[in-house]
């Protein structure tokens, strides 16, 4: 989520230098319960759907979710399964939204991951798929400069397609009317693009 986000926080800082921000980077789940829990103000996630009637939930953008790899990679999910230097799941967390929406493709599909390593920066991951080892599932967004310079490509999943994704704010309902959350939020709608 903190991908894209230096650009509100920046405008948000110039525009009103008195507020101070504190950011935590965490889970989409993690950052539910600190809300839930009163810690944080604003949660960003990236989900499916959000279901919870406590919580105010505002979409901001659709993420798209691809599989990818390093241009020399075989085109296809089921031939990059055949090679060992691929068949290795470079991802994120265990409980990252779309970690989660991969594995129950795989597992719905019965397809066999023989090796994944879990790594919590996606800048990590893509330097591992830059050098060459494995593939990952990523929010579009995050690999779009590098899809853009071929220094990364799209695999094709072959047996369906990948569900969709949403980022979304999320405040609780009380508390909804904080004039400085408000803001934030005000702000964010200049730099997201829905």
């Amino acid at each position: 989520m903190t991908t894209g986000l230096s650009d509100v926080i920046k405008s948000f800082i110039a525009k009103y230098p008195e507020i101070e921000l504190d950011i935590f980077n965490n889970s989409c789940s993690h950052n539910q319960n600190l809300l839930m829990n009163s810690e944080v103000d604003i949660a960003f996630v990236v989900n499916e759907k959000i279901s919870n009637k406590y919580i105010h939930t505002r979409k901001l953008s659709t993420e798209q979710l691809v599989l990818v790899a390093h241009p020399e990679a075989p085109d296809t999910l089921p031939e990059l399964l055949h090679h060992n230097i691929y068949n290795h799941f470079v991802i994120n967390e265990r409980d990252s939204t779309y970690r989660v929406a991969f594995e129950s493709f795989i597992d719905s599909h019965n397809i066999e991951i023989k090796k994944t390593t879990e790594l919590w920066s996606i800048h990590t991951i893509k330097t591992f798929l830059l050098d060459n080892i494995g593939f990952s599932v990523l929010p579009y967004r995050t690999v779009a400069t590098e899809l853009q310079n071929q220094q990364l490509k799209i695999i094709s999943p072959v047996y369906s397609q990948l569900p969709s994704f949403y980022t979304f704010a999320l405040t609780k309902k009380m508390g909804w009317d904080n004039p400085l959350i408000k803001l934030f939020l005000q702000e964010m709608n200049l730099f997201i693009k829905y």
